[in-house]
């Protein structure tokens, strides 16, 4: 059995993953609606350079990672229940790769209690449970750089060159498929700069790391970076454009345009914004309400750690507990540098499932040293109870310290409330329908956000151009450049007479005012007189609040 422990627990957690994903219900999140769809399709029908940003800004992510579900939806679109099953994997994977984490780190007292804790506390979090069968891809982001931490820390214990390699691969490459992982890329190598006395040729080693990382990158985001820099001249189109310049966008800074709600807004909330994910309450690093407090109980500990580290030794708990508090130390580092850029660049708690993967195995450690610590500086073993004829002697080591470990573990997961599920539907017969509408050949056709799933479906002779989302428009800005937006208009008065537009009703009725000055800036577009028609699906419901409409454009 001992032998078979590790394909056995692959088919439990793969049993488990697969079934939440399904009881959560089919991924329809505005990002699903808006470019998770499109964009393979945008890709593998090469219409890169025929449509003009149809899916908000979004449209020129890399879509390599979308491509799977795109290609379910393809061929396995009567079989749901099989492809939401699919899209639990990764959760599956993530259990599974906190579970060997663990295992890497406890080695001695509690060794099995210690790993089943960690594993449950870094699994469970908020976020994390949010995100299973979702297509954010952030547990699979998650999952590879654990899989990288995972192969250095091996490395600090028994070098391998081979373990550095592959680590910066996995990072490099993931950085490439989701660039919000550069966060954790700077972060790591910053840490291994700082561990560098942990490899016996510590140039050579972080010079490999390096061109392993690089390498990965290029590997998977080369081919894109390529396509971008050759249509828009930015191969890292619509962002970095203070640097590069692209003629095609207006905005300089998209990265902090497009994150600029979630922020902390004074110096108070950047020193303990990690305490405000512990309230209950929505725009501190996500849109909606949820309650973790690892990301607090990591922060806590990272203090206590740094108040004992100078006046305490810990060769004997290594030895007691198999921990190696070099290796803890380390990922404290790690944790530091990652949160020090991504709450200046993203503040996105969901893009943080690696730390919060690890904050059992950090937390865990850290109330070992502190227990350790009470327990020699007062000299505690037992305590001998006796009442009348009864003795009874309490191994502090044996019984206590685990009474600690678990209250505090399902504290944390107690405590944990994941954020209301309104982007979920039931799964239905189909993964997606969606109407084919009467579109002719050349026509032009302008987008809202949120509905590039729709395009998929729709005549590809035509052509699908950008409106300038609500969120901008009511800023002020307009993502497209003055010379992008003068070619549309042109466009548009060469073809006065095939004109129509796409949007989510349901999402645009809101802010209609500020719809129809977006819609007024290509040519006069009159909303109120256009002939409209309710394109069918199997997302329109009130739980995505999706209702979309085709209409033949009129002009004032």
């Amino acid at each position: 059995m001992k032998k078979y422990k590790d394909q056995i627990l692959i088919i439990l957690f793969t049993l488990i993953s697969g079934i939440i994903s399904i009881a959560k219900g089919m991924d329809r999140s505005f990002d699903v609606r808006n470019y998770h769809i499109y964009n393979p399709y945008a890709f593998l029908n090469n219409r890169l350079s025929i449509d003009l940003m149809p899916a908000d800004i979004q449209t020129y992510f890399n879509p390599i990672l979308d491509i799977p579900y795109y290609l379910m939806i393809k061929y396995l679109n009567d079989f749901p229940f099989i492809v939401n099953f699919i899209q639990g994997l990764s959760y599956a994977l993530l259990i599974f790769i906190i579970y060997k984490f663990s295992k890497l780190i406890f080695n001695g007292i509690h060794k099995n209690l210690l790993i089943i804790l960690s594993t449950i506390i870094g699994s469970t979090g908020a976020l994390t449970l949010y995100n299973i069968g979702t297509l954010t891809h952030d547990i699979f982001v998650g999952d590879i750089i654990l899989l990288s931490l995972y192969f250095l820390v091996k490395s600090f214990n028994n070098f391998k060159i081979l373990n550095i390699v592959i680590a910066g691969l996995l990072l490099g490459g993931i950085c490439g498929l989701k660039l919000t992982a550069a966060v954790f890329v700077v972060a790591i190598f910053l840490s291994i700069v700082f561990f560098k006395s942990k490899f016996k040729n510590p140039v050579k080693t972080i010079f490999l790391f390096a061109l392993s990382i690089l390498s990965g990158f290029l590997i998977t985001n080369g081919f894109w970076m390529y396509k971008l820099f050759i249509i828009f001249n930015n191969p890292f189109f619509p962002y970095f454009n203070n640097i590069f310049h692209s003629n095609f966008t207006n905005c300089a800074n998209i990265l902090k345009e497009d994150f600029l709600n979630l922020y902390p807004e004074n110096i108070k909330e950047y020193i303990f914004f990690p305490f405000y994910f512990y309230q209950h309450i929505p725009t501190k690093g996500f849109e909606l309400n949820y309650q973790d407090f690892r990301f607090a109980g990591i922060y806590i500990a990272l203090i206590i750690n740094i108040i004992v580290i100078k006046f305490f030794k810990f060769e004997k708990f290594k030895k007691d507990y198999g921990i190696d508090f070099s290796n803890i130390n380390f990922l404290f580092t790690v944790c530091f540098f990652t949160y020090i850029l991504w709450i200046n660049t993203f503040a996105t708690v969901r893009y943080l499932t690696p730390i919060s993967a690890i904050s059992g195995i950090i937390i865990l450690s850290v109330t070992i040293k502190i227990f350790e610590i009470i327990r020699s500086k007062f000299n505690i073993e037992f305590q001998e109870i006796n009442y009348k004829n009864y003795h009874l002697k309490i191994n502090y080591k044996k019984i206590i310290l685990p009474i600690i470990l678990l209250f505090i573990s399902i504290y944390i997961v107690a405590k944990t409330i994941e954020p209301n599920m309104l982007k979920r539907i039931p799964i239905q017969n189909k993964v997606l329908y969606i109407d084919k509408m009467n579109i002719p050949d050349k026509a032009i056709v302008i987008v809202a956000s949120g509905s590039g799933i729709i395009l998929p479906f729709q005549n590809q002779n035509a052509k699908y151009i950008y409106l300038n989302a609500p969120r901008f428009t009511e800023r002020g800005v307009n993502i497209l450049s003055e010379n992008k937006q003068k070619d549309i208009k042109d466009l548009i008065m060469q073809n006065k007479n095939n004109i129509y537009f796409i949007m989510d009703l349901a999402i645009y009725v809101k802010t209609l005012k500020l719809t129809k000055k977006a819609l007024s800036e290509y040519t006069n577009i009159d909303f109120d007189k256009s002939e409209c028609k309710v394109i069918n699906t199997n997302i329109n419901s009130k739980k995505t609040y999706s209702f979309y409409i085709l209409c033949k454009a009129k002009t004032k």
